[in-house]
């Protein structure tokens, strides 16, 4: 693992500048925080975001299938971290950079469902997202000692049990 990590922090170094930009940034700063997470680094994990930038995805490079592939691909891990420590900021700003319906990501829903509908059009649009996704669901019980919180969300979401999810969400806090 600190290997992996100082692989990542020679990336951070080496991104190139140009107008994915910040977006490589965040990709690398969702598998960097989560290496940390399930390193029992919880703390560190969550600091990983405090100089990220969380401007939405433009329309045109989320339709691209070829573009931004890295980002949607690792995009769970950042999800992962913000569950694991249900930190509500940090969860709506990674809504944010890829919700594409600012009508749901702002209505006073609870916090669930405006999650699970982002996650919908996310699956919808981009399929590394879900690929993803479903190879974290296929893991959660290896997750279970190591990131908890996040392991049950996943065994929720298998069982389709909505009002169990709208009560786990409840339990976000603003830090």
């Amino acid at each position: 693992m600190s290997e992996g990590v100082k692989v990542l922090d020679q990336a951070f170094q080496d991104l190139p500048e140009d107008k994915y930009q910040e977006f490589y940034h965040l990709c690398l700063t969702n598998v960097k925080a989560f290496m940390l997470l399930t390193s029992g680094k919880r703390e560190e994990a969550l600091a990983m975001f405090n100089d990220c930038k969380f401007t939405p995805v433009p329309i045109p490079e989320y339709n691209d299938k070829e573009s931004l592939q890295m980002l949607f691909a690792n995009f769970t891990k950042g999800f992962a971290v913000a569950i694991e420590l249900k930190n509500l900021d940090l969860l709506m700003n990674l809504m944010k950079v890829i919700s594409i319906d600012d009508q749901v990501l702002y209505s006073q829903g609870n916090l669930f469902r405006v999650f699970y509908e982002t996650l919908v059009c996310a699956f919808d649009m981009r399929a590394e997202f879900i690929t993803e996704f479903n190879a974290m669901f296929k893991i959660k019980d290896a997750l279970n000692t190591i990131t908890p919180e996040f392991s049950k969300f996943l065994g929720l979401i298998g069982e389709q049990d909505f009002d169990k999810l709208d009560e786990f969400f409840q339990g976000f806090d603003k830090k």
